[in-house]
């Protein structure tokens, strides 16, 4: 996986660093770091090569109809990876209850 099918493949499934950290244990600058071109651990592209082929996503090797690429097939929704729903940061944070006035 390269570099640009790591972008392509994040846009896809419309997953945000965040998110993969989140599934992967990848630290979010390292994949920041790797989509600008730089190297990360051979450890952390295997996680981040396995959370996209266990979604579907297969990675295209560029030929001489064109370059590299992906392509994403529709999974059985046994084998789907677990995207979770956005929400703003308000409605996730959880208030502490209040305490009770002493008379």
């Amino acid at each position: 996986m390269t570099p640009a099918q790591l972008r392509m493949a994040r846009a896809a499934l419309k997953l945000t660093v965040r998110e993969i950290e989140r599934q992967t244990g990848v630290n979010k600058d390292s994949i920041s770091r790797y989509e600008a071109g730089r190297e990360i651990l051979s450890g952390a592209l295997q996680r981040l090569e396995k959370l996209f082929l266990d979604a579907g996503v297969i990675f295209l090797e560029p030929d001489e109809a064109g370059g590299e690429g992906i392509r994403v097939y529709p999974m059985p929704k046994t084998n789907r990876v677990k995207v979770p729903a956005r929400t703003s940061r308000k409605s996730s944070r959880t208030k502490a209850p209040r305490r009770a006035q002493p008379s």
